[in-house]
């Protein structure tokens, strides 16, 4: 769904996020949408022009959208007309379409897959899940959470509407 020319991840890469997919899929099994939608990811050399360099290449960095309580999960570019992208925070408030759940098991399982924790989201969203999880779970889990993730001010790299994933 994203740029053409940025269309390559390895195929470890792709396994990976196959699995976490299932391992969503199967834990929200009642809720709407459960495709997960692949924005930039990376060029067969080189980065992806309009992101920040190395950001986007080696075949291990992407953009995906997020998880939302709604018959689709594009929250960036939109299906077609039918399914255009649905907003899930203009940068400073979270909208109720997002399905904080899903967004924060997806990064868990990433991180305890990869050990990787540099993936960025936009901090309104990285505080809103915190808030969430601390008062379902207590500052420990809250806490594990600034851990796995880092968040963006504002959206000059349009982090309120996908997350950008560092998988190697």
């Amino acid at each position: 769904m994203g740029k053409r020319d940025c269309a390559y991840l390895r195929s470890s890469t792709l396994s990976e996020l196959e699995y976490i997919a299932h391992y969503i899929h199967n834990k929200f099994p009642d809720r709407p949408d459960r495709q997960t939608w692949i924005g930039d990811a990376c060029p067969q050399s080189g980065n992806c022009s309009g992101h920040p360099n190395g950001s986007h290449a080696g075949g291990q960095r992407l953009d995906i959208n997020y998880f939302v309580i709604d018959d689709h999960n594009s929250t960036q570019y939109g299906i077609s007309k039918e399914y255009p992208y649905i907003e899930v925070c203009d940068g400073e408030k979270v909208t109720s379409k997002f399905d904080w759940e899903r967004n924060y098991y997806f990064i868990k399982k990433l991180v305890e897959i990869t050990g990787n924790d540099t993936s960025r989201t936009c901090d309104a969203i990285q505080n809103y899940i915190f808030q969430k999880l601390y008062k379902q779970f207590g500052r420990t889990v809250g806490n594990e959470w600034y851990q796995m993730i880092s968040g963006d001010i504002g959206t000059k790299w349009q982090h309120h509407r996908h997350y950008h994933l560092n998988m190697n």
